[in-house]
């Protein structure tokens, strides 16, 4: 069970899990049906930083195991921006480290199946992320997240697949944006009134939530 040390209002969620699992979506999604969140996202900074050295993410991701300041540099920004900030502001951080280094957050975690994934960004064919099969999109995916956790074990000792990490972890693969967020809602709720509420994972492949 997982429970809130506080009564105060929330004004930090940090929202982590592969890609391809929604967070994007899903923090959009937020935003519509929530004002006055403002985002900050490590992947954009990341994607930006990897397009301004004519490199894909995969292979910005293997400059990085070699040059600790790219990680450096966007962790230090993460762990710091919202201090300089109105406490009145609230923020919703797309981040794989962002759990570790805002410890007053709430903490989301967004987990589903790897050729799931692979096959909604094969589908899409981002801008940065376009793969000539789902073959090439599911190899990506799996060599961008072994390459994402050997940098951040290395780095700070964290592993971002452990669940008990999180306040919350969703299975996304069978829900809607809008079902996720209803039930992050709720969830976040709990939280701010000290409420203990399952850790476990949610998901829904039926037409009720549930936490296995």
């Amino acid at each position: 069970m997982c429970a809130g040390n506080t009564i105060k209002k929330c004004r930090i969620i940090t929202f982590n899990g592969s890609p391809g699992s929604g967070k994007t979506s899903v923090i959009n999604k937020w935003r519509s049906l929530s004002s006055g969140w403002e985002v900050v996202s490590a992947g954009d900074r990341f994607r930006k930083m990897a397009a301004c050295n004519n490199m894909s993410t995969i292979e910005y991701s293997s400059y990085a195991e070699k040059y600790p300041e790219v990680d450096r540099d966007i962790d230090n920004y993460i762990a710091n921006f919202y201090k300089s900030e109105s406490p009145e502001k609230k923020f919703l951080v797309d981040s794989r480290t962002a759990w570790s280094f805002i410890p007053e957050a709430f903490k989301v975690h967004l987990v589903i199946d790897i050729d799931v994934a692979a096959k909604r960004i094969y589908e899409q064919q981002r801008s940065t992320e376009k793969y000539n099969s789902l073959e090439d999109a599911v190899r990506d995916l799996k060599a961008r997240s072994e390459s994402e956790n050997k940098r951040y074990f290395e780095k700070y000792n964290i592993d971002s697949n452990r669940y008990d990490n999180y306040n919350l972890v969703i299975d996304t693969e069978h829900a809607v944006q809008k079902e996720i967020c209803e039930l992050i809602a709720d969830c976040l709720k709990l939280y701010e009134e000290g409420t203990a509420f399952p850790s476990a994972v949610w998901s829904k492949k039926s037409s009720e939530w549930r936490c296995e």
